[in-house]
């Protein structure tokens, strides 16, 4: 019984919750990650306003070290809210479900700066070069054109999981 127990515990394991994309709130991820057995598959829940473009550029590139050398698949859960960098996060997993009623949002990466005119201007190439980085990894998940990612998302582009379908973004709503 208590064996039993056990393989049930493993085989039902809870998913990862990812909330708000900063170094604390990213450490349940990066433990699943880096502790996934090779060909397993990691279910994430995502509920998250977003956060730092490093922070998840950072776990993107481990998921996808993962996914190559371990043959690690990433099931993601969408929650209320995937916005902004967990919007990538989500991009990047093998298998994207959400629920009916999940909100999504895509936009152009921003930053609070100071500095005299050469320097804003060197900070603004800068947030259009991740800018261009983050929706290459939305679009090449997607099979959605890059362009057209620009095109919708030149401010706050809000969008339903019927949109997050039709895009490419969700494969599975329930």
């Amino acid at each position: 019984m208590v064996v039993a127990f056990a393989v049930a515990a493993l085989v039902f394991a809870a998913p990862v919750q990812l909330g708000e994309v900063h170094e604390e709130g990213v450490i349940p991820l990066v433990a699943a990650i880096l502790d996934a057995e090779p060909r397993t598959t990691v279910d994430v829940t995502i509920n998250s306003p977003g956060g730092r473009v490093d922070v998840g550029l950072a776990v993107i590139g481990l998921m996808e070290m993962a996914q190559r050398e371990k043959m690690v698949r990433f099931r993601c859960h969408a929650g209320d809210i995937v916005a902004s960098m967990a919007t990538v996060i989500f991009a990047q997993c093998d298998e994207r479900r959400a629920q009916k009623n999940t909100r999504f949002l895509i936009h152009p990466v921003w930053v609070v700066t100071r500095g005299n005119g050469d320097q804003l201007r060197e900070a603004a190439k800068r947030l259009d070069f991740l800018t261009h980085v983050l929706y290459s990894i939305i679009s090449e998940r997607t099979g959605y054109p890059v362009v057209s990612i620009h095109a919708r998302a030149a401010g706050d582009w809000w969008f339903n999981t019927r949109e997050a379908v039709r895009i490419g973004l969700v494969n599975r709503a329930n």
